[in-house]
């Protein structure tokens, strides 16, 4: 009897995690990322101390490498120094030492379906950024997804955003409803996040129906994660990415890594990925699926009783 007892409690435990799993597998499912690097030797032939520039990721298929869109392949390169790295041991390090500008761009053609919502996720760590000899503010810092160029203001962007020479976060939305300009939104200084030589987490998710941002979430050491949605759309656009009224047709699937002319700067990105955002369907599907598999597993432990 006891024998028995022991039986189907095993029998149970073992039916309870299975459940567990089915559920964290769905979501796993559900909320990957479509293309996802975190710039490390099994992502592609990425060697500490070398350029980015020709690396193709193998999380992306096709041939597609990293390219040099303007300045010298040695500003950046790839970095296995602790200090700089996010998480597992690479990162992708830039080093801007005067007016000078460096970018490289990846063609993420594919790695989404760019035509429902999706969800642009990167870890960024400004080391130092500081004003141009001339005292003149500038971008040293920008990112860019939608255009193999960083003319964020007579292009069609996804999304763009840079970091100041002054060190404060901004991130472009139309200037106003099916605005034909681009106008930068104040997000605060980078350490009201984290401090400098610490990542930020960006995650930027956009509704291409819709040409708007729907999230926009900071997550930093600093402040813990925060929601700057509202900010966004409390513009004059109502948050509309940099669309230009479509004057310059449909975004592209670059996406583009830059040092700007307007001062020196030192940073790291980590973990970049794009993924589209599940449909309700799915979830509830997933969720579904779940509930059937609960409701059959505790019909037959019943029944075994």
């Amino acid at each position: 009897m006891k024998s028995a007892v022991f039986t189907g409690s095993r029998t149970h435990t073992v039916r309870h995690l299975t459940t567990t799993l089915f559920l964290m597998l769905s979501l796993t499912v559900v909320a990957h990322a479509d293309f996802s690097t975190g710039f490390e030797t099994t992502s592609g032939s990425y060697t500490a101390g070398s350029p980015v520039s020709g690396v193709h990721d193998t999380g992306l298929p096709g041939t597609a490498s990293w390219s040099t869109l303007f300045g010298s392949t040695s500003a950046i390169t790839v970095t296995n120094t602790p200090a700089n790295v996010k998480s597992g041991t690479q990162a992708l390090h830039v080093v801007d030492a005067d007016t000078s500008a460096y970018g490289v761009s990846y063609n993420l053609t594919g790695a989404v379906n760019y035509s429902s919502a999706f969800t642009l996720h990167f870890s960024l760590n400004v080391s130092s950024v500081g004003l141009a000899p001339t005292a003149t503010a500038g971008t040293p810092i920008q990112f860019y997804l939608g255009d193999n160029s960083t003319s964020a203001g007579t292009k069609a962007y996804w999304t763009s955003g840079y970091v100041s020479s002054g060190g404060v976060l901004y991130l472009y939305v139309a200037s106003s409803t099916n605005g034909s300009s681009v106008t930068g939104v104040n997000l605060g200084a980078y350490t009201t996040y984290s401090a400098y030589g610490q990542y930020i987490d960006f995650d930027i998710t956009i509704d291409p129906t819709t040409h708007k941002y729907t999230n926009l979430t900071l997550t930093g050491a600093s402040s813990g994660s925060v929601d700057k949605t509202t900010t966004l759309l409390a513009s004059a656009s109502g948050g509309e990415i940099p669309w230009l009224n479509n004057t310059q047709g449909t975004p592209s699937s670059t996406f583009v890594l830059a040092a700007g002319g307007g001062g020196a700067s030192v940073f790291d990105i980590d973990n970049l990925s794009i993924s589209n955002v599940p449909e309700p369907t799915t979830i509830a599907l997933a969720a579904f699926g779940t509930m059937i598999l609960l409701g059959r597993h505790r019909s037959r432990f019943r029944h075994r009783i």
